[in-house]
């Protein structure tokens, strides 16, 4: 990694114009100094999610995902007809946790629906966006700030997605898709890419004496986010047991043994997330946990109805 004075951004139409808005808001160059150069993606997606936490990321931009044709979503599309929720899952019991008593009416009271049944149906933040809408958006943000679109690249490069016609190793640094050996469903593309860039940014090389600190620190930290979405896309493909990786293994055993969540650093998603993967990919917990167990069966049935109603009549 080598200290930029300008900067080329590789990869497909949407990646490029997203990074490019990112690196002129954020990173130490100036906008008239940044290029894209648009490749032809391997596949692109019509729609795109934007996950909750990156409201303030398009605050920041000046962009309003309204404008792009965005539909407020709840869930997340995780393949097989799994959907993944955003939001909160039931509601706690004085400090036990809802997992823990859902888990309990399941073993004891032979409760039949699933966890994400009791998602929460309020707005969490996230958005469905028009890919097409969403690109010209970002294209007017950026080329207002300088950035311009070039047929070759210059200067410090940037490869933001898997493309057909830039062989990867031509890029100085890899973030966003391009970053994880791993395949992204649409619903997890725009955060990669976000929290990559990030990354970058936040290691940007300002002296020629730190470039070698700079790259190793930028390695660490794209290792540490990988392997939330790794680990990921490998419950929700139904990867075994045994070839799981150490840290989903542990996570796993704990959800079975507790109805808890192992907390990890650098997790990109949320408990509730973990939990709703797991269960749709057949884990269900075989312990609730002493403090589920200290709750009477009849305070316990009438609360998992209590949240139920509550989340139906939401609905309606």
């Amino acid at each position: 990694m080598e200290t930029p004075t300008s900067v080329t951004v590789m990869g497909s139409p949407v990646d490029v114009w997203f990074a490019a808005c990112m690196l002129a808001r954020f990173a130490p160059v100036q906008g008239d100094q940044i290029y894209v150069r648009e490749c032809a993606s391997a596949e692109q997606e019509s729609r795109l999610i934007a996950r909750p936490e990156m409201a303030r990321v398009h605050a920041s931009l000046g962009l309003d995902p309204r404008r792009c044709g965005a539909q407020a979503v709840q869930f997340w599309p995780a393949g097989a007809d799994r959907s993944i929720p955003f939001g909160p899952i039931g509601a706690p019991y004085k400090s036990v946790g809802f997992a823990a008593l859902w888990a309990r009416a399941r073993l004891e009271l032979g409760e039949a629906r699933d966890l994400a049944d009791f998602a929460s149906t309020q707005p969490s933040g996230a958005w469905s966006i028009d890919t097409s809408a969403y690109t010209e958006a970002l294209k007017h943000i950026a080329t207002n700030v300088g950035v311009r679109r070039v047929d070759e690249a210059r200067g410090f490069r940037v490869m933001a997605s898997p493309t057909k016609d830039a062989a990867p190793d031509t890029a100085s640094v890899k973030v966003g898709a391009a970053a994880l050996n791993v395949s992204l469903p649409q619903a997890l593309h725009l955060s990669v890419l976000e929290k990559t860039i990030r990354v970058l940014i936040d290691c940007w090389s300002w002296c020629p004496a730190d470039v070698q600190i700079s790259a190793a620190e930028f390695a660490r930290r794209i290792d540490s986010i990988r392997w939330s979405f790794e680990d990921m896309q490998a419950l929700l493909n139904d990867v075994p047991y045994s070839d799981m990786s150490a840290i989903l293994r542990q996570r796993v055993a704990v959800w079975r043994e507790t109805s808890r969540i192992a907390p990890f650093d650098d997790d990109a998603f949320r408990p509730t997330e973990w939990m709703a993967a797991m269960v749709a990919a057949g884990m269900t917990p075989t312990r609730s946990g002493r403090l589920a167990e200290t709750v009477s069966l009849e305070v316990l049935k009438a609360h998992i109805d209590a949240c139920a109603c509550r989340e139906a009549n939401h609905a309606a």
